[in-house]
């Protein structure tokens, strides 16, 4: 037992840079202002957010610091949008250290989360899986590193200061958690062997979500949709085995065949690319809001700082051997 409670303390008690919480904060913060500003420009802030009382569409409530505000009255919604862009974007930018940038983060989660939840029917699960990433960065130091806060305390915008790694785990759970519950609650009869794996054609000719017309697709694509189907299906309910990944990977030390056998390959890697497939094909054919963007954002933390820094230099040694190359070529 006192090996066991050990092995916790720790591992949440791990520090490291601050990259990959800083990267993950710079993309959350850039979704939240896409969302946002894209229901401004499509004029429909007032008739989604307004209550009918106030010259909305229909009836509407909201939750606990609307109803304190006095309801989801123009006035109203047009402050909580304007709160939530102004952090959003102060978020992006990283202004505050470890505690001005909670302040800054926590009154975007509020400001936010206030007005998705004024109306259920304009809101989905990237507003919850988006509010859920906030309230970690609540607790994190997100502005550590790629921050004005960094350039300003430390005369640079990358830094090496470390931060509490606990953060980033639980948001990897998070991720994981989210795939594999949606591959559960995919219970109906197309998702599976027994069904044909047909869901996405089927999916494709709801013309409610999809961005073109899809009721005539060509013989050949369905099999390629049934393909997909099962990747999906599986893929998703399989998401938490790369928990085990992680596991191995923190143990290493440990002797164990199965052990060696699993770090042998990096299963992030093909992990991440049938997510990145999956969303970037959700992009072109669908429009389910900016669930993709945000599901993606959180792929930023599957990497150590650590691994961030060498990938970075990776892709700049190669950038410069190709201007290199490109410099010497005479067309």
């Amino acid at each position: 037992m006192r090996a066991r409670w050990q092995f916790w303390v720790e591992l949440f008690g791990q520090r490291e840079e601050g990259t990959s919480l800083a990267l993950f904060r710079i993309s959350l913060g850039l979704v939240a202002l896409y969302s946002l500003l894209s229901i401004a420009v499509a004029g429909l802030v007032e008739p989604l957010w307004t209550s009918l009382e106030f010259g909305g569409m229909r009836p509407l409530g909201g939750n606990w610091l609307v109803q304190y505000l006095g309801g989801p009255k123009p006035a109203l919604v047009w402050t909580l949008w304007g709160v939530a862009v102004g952090s959003s974007l102060a978020s992006v930018l990283g202004v505050g250290g470890p505690i001005a940038g909670r302040i800054i983060t926590f009154v975007m989660l509020q400001s936010y989360n206030a007005l998705v939840t004024i109306n259920p029917l304009g809101s989905g699960s990237y507003d919850s899986l988006l509010s859920n990433g906030l309230w970690i960065l609540v607790f994190a130091d997100a502005t550590a590193t790629l921050s004005v806060h960094a350039r300003l305390r430390r005369g640079g915008w990358r830094t090496a200061t470390l931060v509490s790694a606990w953060p980033r785990y639980v948001l990897i759970v998070q991720l994981l958690l989210m795939y594999s519950l949606t591959g559960l609650q995919k219970s109906a009869h197309i998702w599976t062997p027994g069904g044909g794996y047909t869901a996405l054609y089927w999916v494709l000719q709801d013309q409610g979500w999809t961005r073109y017309d899809f009721s005539e697709l060509a013989a050949w694509v369905t099999p390629l949709l049934r393909i997909g189907t099962a990747v999906t299906w599986h893929w998703e309910q399989t998401s938490l085995l790369l928990l085990f990944w992680f596991y191995y990977r923190y143990t290493k030390e440990r002797e164990g065949r199965v052990r060696r056998w699993v770090l042998r390959r990096d299963w992030r890697l093909g992990w991440a690319f049938v997510g990145v497939s999956l969303h970037l094909g959700i992009l072109l054919l669908m429009n389910v809001g900016p669930f993709s963007w945000v599901s993606m954002s959180y792929y930023f933390l599957l990497w150590t700082p650590a691994e961030w820094a060498t990938n970075g230099q990776r892709l700049r040694g190669w950038g410069q051997r190709r201007l290199a190359r490109f410099g010497r070529d005479p067309s």
